[in-house]
């Protein structure tokens, strides 16, 4: 698939997230620009009703499918990722890193 734009995203804040396997993870919460390239790098995916976690997804693999956002990642590798907090502070470099290292994947900034 394409890469998801910041419109795409903005369109579906709110909307249903779901695994690779199609399961409801959460809603979207927000997402997260590349500081460099300003292009969308992670999603926040927000669970639970009660006890409230906020999950940073990278955006790399995932798809539109109709209003939901669909992610290359499972359930539960979503599910044990860093937790952001507060969707309208900014990341550190240091979550980031921490996250690109929870799904196996390299740092943009090489």
């Amino acid at each position: 698939g394409t890469m998801l734009s910041e419109s795409d995203l903005r369109e579906l804040i709110g909307r249903d997230v779901l695994d690779r396997e199609g399961k409801s993870i959460g809603n979207l919460e927000t997402f997260f620009n590349d500081k460099e390239s300003g292009v969308p790098e992670w999603v926040g995916v927000f669970t639970g009703t009660l006890r409230q976690h906020h999950f940073l997804v990278p955006v790399r693999g995932a798809e539109r499918e109709g209003t939901a956002l669909r992610l290359q990642w499972t359930k539960e590798q979503v599910q044990s990722a860093p937790d952001y907090g507060k969707p309208d502070r900014a990341i550190s470099e240091e979550m980031e890193r921490e996250a690109y290292r929870h799904y196996g994947l390299e740092t943009a900034a090489t």
